[in-house]
């Protein structure tokens, strides 16, 4: 029952900074003034997409055992990633064409926020866990 509890803590982790790297996106986009369009809304589920694979990474990372995230390989991997990905969607926002400028803008913007969220709103909420029960684990303590 315990190995229960726990991945579905890990689940809820893994969704919740998602939830606030989204909330945090339009926050911002209201404080700079920013309007939303159809172009803009249609980029997004690629931030979807590249947060949730952050957010997977850490959350492996938590049911292998390990408990300090930010100092680990992965969280420079995160940072180098989202950093080259930040500069091209950056680049768009260059574009004299104003609908890519603005998406390149939001899109920098929402990766931000995904990366912030990604590095330290979903550590805080993994939190030291022992790791998950499982025919690895299991082969392991036979074989010593």
């Amino acid at each position: 029952m315990g190995g229960t509890s726990l991945r579905l803590r890990l689940h809820l982790a893994l969704f919740a900074p998602l939830l606030l790297a989204a909330m945090l996106t339009l926050a911002i986009t209201v404080v700079i003034g920013m309007k939303l369009n159809y172009a803009n809304i249609i980029a997004l589920p690629l931030l979807l997409g590249i947060g949730v694979a952050f957010d997977i990474y850490f959350v492996m990372n938590c049911r292998a055992g390990q408990t300090h995230h930010l100092q680990s390989s992965t969280a420079r991997a995160v940072v180098f990633s989202a950093l080259t990905t930040m500069s091209a969607f950056g680049s768009l926002a260059l574009s004299d064409d104003p609908g890519t400028a603005e998406m390149g803008e939001l899109l920098t913007i929402s990766l931000a926020a995904t990366l912030f969220c990604t590095l330290f709103v979903l550590p805080a909420l993994l939190g030291p866990t022992r790791p998950v029960s499982g025919p690895a684990s299991d082969r392991r303590s036979r074989s010593a």
